[in-house]
């Protein structure tokens, strides 16, 4: 099984350039690498420097770097148009089902969430064939990362809601092509939720700048993906001012909001980037940036880390721990529905599924000490459904 680095953060910090150096290292190991790009925008190939016209992705395959490295950009046009005339295909099924046309339907096939959903089937299909050791994905900005995260969960919830069933356990749907299509979309994506959250298999990589605003972006989308139960492992600073390049204001405030970061993010490491006279594109540029962001160390390598969902019990009592760092009680909703209990923040939200023990247990209390959520539930003689849980 591969395993996978996904490097996101505010739009314009350099997450692709860092991808593609993170890459290009790994591969200098002896590792097979892929580097595979998310973003609709795609900016790999002239990262790498290469020789191509200003639209063409490779026809959305892998392309060889070197004989350890290839990339790949998702041509997301080119794989719907391609499985549009199998009329077994989920997406001809989507569309039919809302009574859209052929004719329009090319017109519909960018609509958000259609390139998430081909990248996890993509990335599925790459660990399941275990043709790489490490996977490198090139994020788009952090609220499309993590609409790709929690797609797997989203569609799994769809399909429970809508035919009340779960995937393995759908015989009696088949005949239904709208609901077929659903769960063979799904049994696409089987274990990839897994895998994104399993902290020995895949970390999360934010990239930063030091700027205040972009900080608290930083910071917003640590949180979110902590709640989604991935790992971030590291937290590299781009662009960071040389002495040499004079303006010493600047370099202080860049100075004193690196000092907060390494506070903040503690003991998650800090990497640091300088700012560089030149543009970084070219594998010459990409590998004097890897040697600058991981030196004689193993890029692909996990940092320090904590597991994003626990079960513990305090003094009889089970308590599941969530980290939710940064954030406060009044950013926090939580309720019960099915089998799971719904940790909402901001604008978005996490199931927790509760394991058999729980599923009747009631909330008895739930808080946030230190960035971590506890959830405290209440084992009765005779357990009952809780429908609302308010934090306290």
């Amino acid at each position: 099984m591969p395993r996978i680095l996904l490097f996101s953060g505010k739009g314009g910090v350099g997450k692709t350039t860092i991808a593609a150096a993170t890459g290009l290292a790994a591969a200098s190991t002896g590792r097979r690498v892929l580097v595979l790009s998310l973003d609709l925008a795609h900016s790999l190939s002239d990262a790498f420097g290469l020789e191509r016209s200003l639209f063409d992705h490779g026809e959305g395959r892998p392309t060889p770097i070197n004989e350890n490295l290839e990339i790949q950009e998702i041509d997301v046009q080119q794989e719907v148009e391609h499985r549009w005339h199998d009329s077994g295909n989920v997406f001809s099924l989507l569309l039919a089902a809302t009574g859209i046309q052929d004719a329009m339907a090319e017109d519909l096939v960018l609509m958000p969430g259609m390139e998430d959903l081909i990248t996890l089937l993509y990335l599925n299909q790459h660990a399941g064939e275990d043709n790489y050791d490490l996977i490198v994905i090139d994020c788009p900005p952090t609220g499309d990362s993590l609409r790709f995260i929690s797609m797997p969960k989203t569609l799994e919830w769809y399909v429970r809601k809508r035919y009340g069933v779960t995937p393995g356990h759908d015989s009696e749907i088949r005949s239904d092509a709208m609901a077929g299509g659903l769960v063979d979309m799904y049994r696409g994506l089987a274990g990839v939720d897994a895998l994104l959250q399993d902290p020995a298999q895949t970390s999360v990589r934010l990239v930063s700048a030091p700027e205040r605003m972009v900080v608290r972006e930083t910071q917003r989308a640590f949180m979110y993906f902590s709640l989604y139960g991935l790992v971030t492992d590291r937290i590299i600073v781009n662009r960071i001012l040389p002495e040499a390049a004079g303006l010493s204001s600047w370099r202080r405030t860049q100075a004193a909001v690196i000092r907060e970061m390494e506070e903040l993010f503690a003991p998650v490491p800090i990497s640091k980037i300088p700012f560089y006279g030149e543009e970084m594109v070219g594998v010459e540029r990409l590998n004097e940036l890897a040697k600058n962001l991981y030196g004689s160390s193993d890029p692909a390598a996990p940092g320090p880390s904590r597991p994003p969902f626990q079960l513990e019990v305090d003094r009889g009592r089970p308590v599941i721990t969530v980290p939710v760092p940064f954030t406060s009680r009044s950013d926090l909703t939580l309720h019960r529905e099915d089998r799971h209990v719904i940790v909402r923040i901001g604008s978005f939200k996490r199931h927790l599924p509760l394991p058999r023990e729980l599923v009747h247990a009631p909330v008895k209390s739930a808080k946030i000490q230190d960035g971590v959520l506890r959830i405290l539930f209440e084992i009765p003689d005779k357990t009952r459904e809780s429908d609302q849980v308010t934090p306290k």
